[in-house]
This record gives C-alpha cells, structure tokens and sequence, in this order.
C-alpha cells in the first residue's frame, strides 16, 4: 500500500476542519470591518415594520432577482387585512412574511445566486464548510484504491462508509460557525454594525438550501439605526441607508460589504 497518497489526504481531512473552526474568528472580525451595504433591505424592511415598507420590500426583491411576486403580494395583502379586521398590530404576522419573503430575496437557482452575491471571503468559508466532508470522503477513497480497490468501488466505500462520520465532523464545524455568527449577529442587532452580519447570515441561508442553516431572530420594534420619516410611512421607503437623526449617525447609502447583487 502507498501510503504517501493516503498521508496527504489524511493530512487534509484532517486540517481542514481544524482549519475550518479556527479560521471562524477571523472572519467574525471581517464582517465586523466591512461596510453596510443596500443589500440587506432584501431580507428585511427598510425602517418600521409596516405594510408599504414591507410592499417596497418585495419591489427590491423583483427588481433584484427579476421575479413577480404577484402570488406573494396577494398573501401578504390577506395578512394585512385580517390584522385591520382583527384590530391588530401588523407585526404580528412578521415572521410569517419574512419567511415567506426569504425563500424570494434570492431567485433560482437559490444556491448559485447566493455564492454570486458572496464578497470573497465569504465564498472562502461557504466552499471551505463543503470541503470537510469531502477531504474525508476522499481520504476514504484514497485508502481504498490505494489498497487495491477500483475507483469506483472506492467511491462506493467512501459513500457507504465515510458519510456517516463525515457526516458527523461536518456537523460539529458547520454548527459551531452558525451559532458563533449568529451570536455574534444577534449581540449588535440593533445597530447599523449588525448589517454585513445580517447579510452574510442570509447568504449562508441560502448557500444551505434553507434547510441546515440556523438565521437570527427578528428583534421586535423598529431598529434604531433605521429613521422612519415624520412625513409617513412613505418616509421610510428610499434607496440608501438612513439612521437616526438623533443618534449623530451619518447616510450609509450605496455602501458595500462585497459581492454582487
């Protein structure tokens, strides 16, 4: 058995994941470096949570991922009404909508759209995340040719054998890096710092297909780096970032933390 192969890919499943964990620090000190970009107002309203704001919402969406999201606008439109039939606040139907409006903030194919808007460093960590499982899969592979098995055969042992316990590592990483981001997301989500975290929370969202991705949790009230104009709830509908006059914060507007969108 050639086992200088073998060593290389044993090396690698083995790096990568520790790699993986201790590279997580870094990159919450990037986002915390980066700048707030518009393209957070494609997974959440601009300023209170309201009807219009949540309508011009939806136009971001469509004029960003080319969709009519008529079908969307007549449930929410539903959603609306029953909270005036009701005599209740609106926001009660907040996650329900934002859920609703998530699974269009990125078009089809979800996951390809998602690493396009990814800045660098952030399409680094979402392909690194893959690569530990399969360097162990490939480890795995590599044993088993090496010890004589065909190719495909050693694929079919790398399958039936190493998903499981790659399986296992895999979770163990991607968990620790969902809930140190999402901590670190929730702890200044009040804040216009919170915005390149908020982002790249969704961008992972939709890298996972949806499924394997824990997102933060909408804080209730308006967020206080986000003005509403005293002139109505049509205030709060524009394209740049606007914070509280009285907070001394300046316009964000046209700000990017990376990528495109």
């Amino acid at each position: 058995m050639n086992l200088i192969p073998f060593e290389y890919a044993l090396y690698l499943a083995v790096l990568i994941p520790i790699g993986f964990l201790l590279n997580i620090p870094f990159y919450i000190y990037w986002l915390k470096k980066q700048n707030p970009s518009n393209e957070v107002y494609l997974y959440m309203v601009r300023g209170k949570f309201t009807y219009l704001n949540v309508l011009d919402m939806i136009a971001r969406i469509e004029r960003a991922t080319n969709q009519d999201l008529k079908v969307e606008r007549r449930k929410i439109e539903r959603y609306f009404n029953l909270s005036r039939e009701q005599k209740k606040s609106f926001k009660i139907y907040r996650s329900v909508i934002y859920r609703l409006l998530k699974e269009k903030s990125f078009g089809k194919p979800k996951i390809l759209k998602s690493i396009h808007r990814m800045p660098v460093y952030t399409k680094v960590v979402a392909i690194w995340d893959v690569m530990i499982i399969l360097s162990i899969l490939n480890c795995i592979v590599v044993a088993a040719n090496a010890a004589g098995a065909g190719l495909l055969a050693a694929v079919f042992a790398a399958l039936l054998l190493g998903i499981f316990p790659s399986g296992i590592v895999w979770l163990m990483c991607h968990s620790a890096f969902n809930n140190v981001l999402r901590y670190a997301t929730n702890k200044r989500i009040k804040e216009v710092s919170s915005i390149p975290f908020r982002i790249a929370m969704a961008q992972f969202w939709a890298f996972t297909g949806g499924y394997l991705w824990k997102d933060i949790y909408w804080a209730e009230g308006s967020l206080t780096w986000i003005s509403e104009s005293s002139t109505g709830y049509y205030g709060g509908i524009s394209s740049g970032f606007e914070s509280d006059n009285s907070s001394g914060e300046g316009n964000f507007g046209g700000g990017r933390a990376g990528g495109s969108w």
